[in-house]
């Protein structure tokens, strides 16, 4: 055998020796990388309430559905229902100013908001029969509003409702089962323009609210 075919087999081996390990690798972050959500619809349903509000303390119950067409991608659709509890919404910062007379806070409530979009899963992390993922979501959707002008117009208690557009971006940190139930953090924030009253008329304001929601969810199946 002449120098250069043994020198070409030893590169060969060489060669297979080095993309073992690599190939091996790869195969099994292939294996992390898989959510195991194809082709599956999930179904959740939650509670929590908005969190950056400065005059009123809201709660929410949201249900959720998404179809997961790919494994690190969601449509998801997302429906929140918040009631007006009257002055038990209100925090005590909003009582102190109504009785000083200082200012004239806004307070108008999300009463339903629906929020469809995208979710991506970009990190995922499984020990035996549990998983971890971190996702983004992006979406769009409606939210109804209801005004309380009661501060702004003085004397008896009166509400405005306004139906508007809503921009909605969050983050979520899922954690799965038995590949069959699962419940998770969604931080969301939901983006809306909407009129305001003040003494000298109506006014446009953007609303940007946090909706920190604790849910719960199954996955029954293929879709």
């Amino acid at each position: 055998m002449s120098r250069l075919t043994t020198a070409t087999l030893v590169l060969a081996a060489v060669t297979a020796m080095a993309l073992g390990p690599i190939t091996a690798q790869a195969s099994t972050a292939s294996q992390v990388w898989t959510l195991g959500d194809q082709g599956q619809i999930e179904i959740g349903i939650g509670a929590g309430g908005t969190t950056n509000d400065p005059f009123l303390k809201r709660f929410l119950i949201g249900w959720r559905v998404a179809f997961h067409p790919h494994d690190v991608l969601a449509l998801d659709l997302r429906f929140f229902v918040s009631p007006n509890l009257g002055d038990a919404d209100r925090k005590a910062l909003t009582n102190q100013l109504e009785q000083r007379n200082e200012v004239v806070p806004d307070l108008s409530r999300i009463l339903f908001a629906f929020t469809p979009g995208l979710m991506m899963t970009p990190l995922h992390a499984e020990e035996g029969g549990a998983s971890l993922d971190f996702s983004f979501f992006v979406g769009g959707g409606m939210v109804v509003t209801q005004d309380d002008e009661e501060l702004v117009q003085g004397g008896e208690e009166q509400y405005r409702d306004q139906v508007l557009p809503a921009m909605s971006w969050g983050v979520s940190a899922r954690v799965k089962l038995f590949e069959r139930i699962a419940f998770g953090l969604y931080p969301q924030f939901v983006t809306h323009i909407e009129q305001v009253s003040r003494a000298e008329g109506l006014n446009l304001e953007m609303k940007n609210n946090l909706f920190m929601m604790f849910q719960f969810s199954v996955l029954p199946g293929p879709a």
